[in-house]
């Protein structure tokens, strides 16, 4: 497959972090973000969330994409595991690419969908915001992802 990466910086805790993607739309807001050439994590809602956590709590990151989420709850809290769950095969390289690329260690990724059932879903994935049920799509159902769900996993 041909990807066109693109790439942006994110500031994280005062560390510049580079991550890689696909999607432009994205990855341009990103870099666009309010004019500042770099998206600043410790003006997010993550970072106000995250400093309430209590110590060694196990977070997870539903519909991972790039990691981003995951990456700001990992450099924020260092103490807390993090478990990433990315579902679309496209995606799934890109978090284990971005976080081994800022040597982020304290976050697993795992390849599937989390769900309150066991089974399969199908979706298409159109782009970040975009995906969408079987009956709303145009896309043929060729082009659908046919995932299985994962229980998330019990703290250590």
């Amino acid at each position: 497959m041909n990807e066109n990466l693109l790439e942006a910086t994110i500031i994280v805790a005062g560390k510049r972090l580079k991550l890689v993607g696909t999607h432009s739309t994205y990855m341009q807001a990103l870099r666009a973000w309010r004019g500042l050439r770099a998206w600043r994590a410790d003006q997010s809602a993550v970072a106000a969330a995250v400093k309430d956590i209590p110590r060694g709590s196990l977070c997870l990151d539903i519909g991972a994409h790039i990691g981003l989420t995951a990456i700001v709850i990992a450099v924020f809290r260092p103490d807390c595991r993090v478990v990433a769950f990315e579902p679309q095969p496209l995606a799934q390289k890109r978090p284990r690419e971005n976080l081994a690329a800022n040597a982020i260690t304290n976050v697993e990724v795992i390849e599937a969908a989390v769900a309150d059932f066991s089974g399969s879903l199908s979706f298409n994935d159109n782009g970040p915001c975009r995906s969408q049920t079987a009956a709303q799509s145009p896309v043929s159902p060729s082009d659908w992802t046919t995932l299985t769900s994962a229980r998330p996993p019990s703290s250590r």
